[in-house]
């Protein structure tokens, strides 16, 4: 069997305007603890929103030509506040010690979030 990550997807978003592609670009959702796939038509219709019930991890967006242009981190569905995202290439020696590594719990805590 074929080992499949359900909290990563990478898609392409075109957003429409009068039946008319106004932009382009990618979005990346990396999900803790949080099934990517099985709510993937709920992310896809809510990535851009300051809230998605339930969703905890990181919303990443890219250009048409791969560049990072946001990062978003979720916890409890809310937006964190003070928390920056840096996208970074990593070799694939390290991969796994990486994906073993909770991304939201080594981050600071805020009150009310």
């Amino acid at each position: 069997m074929r080992y499949i990550n359900r909290g990563f997807g990478r898609f392409f978003v075109f957003p429409v305007s009068n039946h008319h592609i106004i932009d382009g670009g990618m979005v990346e959702f990396i999900g803790q603890n949080y099934d990517v796939w099985d709510n993937i038509d709920f992310l896809l219709k809510n990535f851009d929103q300051d809230t998605i019930p339930g969703f905890n991890g990181i919303v990443a967006r890219y250009d048409i030509y791969r560049t990072p242009t946001s990062g978003i981190v979720y916890r409890n569905g809310q937006k964190a506040k003070n928390v920056r995202t840096e996208i970074v290439r990593v070799r694939g020696k390290d991969m796994e010690r990486l994906a073993s590594t909770p991304v939201l719990d080594s981050l600071p805590v805020q009150d009310g979030q």
